[in-house]
């Protein structure tokens, strides 16, 4: 369903209400990179402490490919950053520990740059693995707030804002500095991109 706009890090972001909400991307050529980078910032409604839920994902479940940034129920809960490919072991991830609390704003960024497979929460490289895969790609449109299923599923409930994928896998320095145009590093309830804009 229509996920409403909200006051977000940099302008607008979407409201996802964890039911039924989700954006559904076309997909092309230019979201089938062969190094990658997601990056997003998220502000959930609900605490994630051993819940599954999907942020931006254009895995194909079952068959494996594609990629997903995700937040994983396993023994605890996991912040993780998928790639897949069309051989055996299919799924490659790097993931955290951790919890996203309610009311709390997160940057998550995952990066494959064809050597390592890296995630990032707030700007701290948290995971990281080396890496030297081909990342396939079936036909499969990604989503953004749900799973990539023919049923969408998963759905996140809470703000997603700026929400972006590179045809390369940043390195440090420039994750670093996406986190800090929207970090809130002052504690006024602004991000640095909005206290720019007054």
């Amino acid at each position: 369903s229509l996920s409403p706009w909200n006051f977000g890090v940099f302008s607008n972001g979407l409201n996802f209400d964890g039911t039924n909400d989700y954006v559904q991307l076309a997909d092309s050529e230019a979201l089938k990179p062969t190094n990658v980078t997601v990056s997003l910032w998220i502000k959930p409604d609900r605490t994630y402490s051993n819940q599954s839920t999907t942020l931006l994902s254009k895995e194909f479940p079952g068959i494996g490919g594609g990629f997903s940034l995700r937040y994983m129920q396993w023994d605890r809960g996991v912040m993780s950053f998928l790639l897949c490919v069309n051989q055996w072991p299919r799924y490659y991830d790097v993931y955290c520990y951790t919890t996203l609390q309610a009311g709390v704003s997160y940057h998550l960024v995952g990066t494959y740059d064809g050597t390592y497979q890296r995630l990032y929460i707030n700007g701290q490289k948290v995971a990281e693995a080396p890496r030297s895969i081909e990342i396939y790609y079936p036909e499969r449109a990604p989503r953004i707030g749900a799973s990539a299923d023919d049923s969408p599923g998963y759905f996140f409930d809470g703000l997603i804002d700026d929400p972006r994928i590179y045809n390369s896998g940043l390195p440090y320095d420039q994750v670093l500095g996406l986190y800090e145009v929207g970090a809130d590093l002052d504690n006024d309830g602004l991000s640095n991109m909005a206290e720019f804009r007054l």
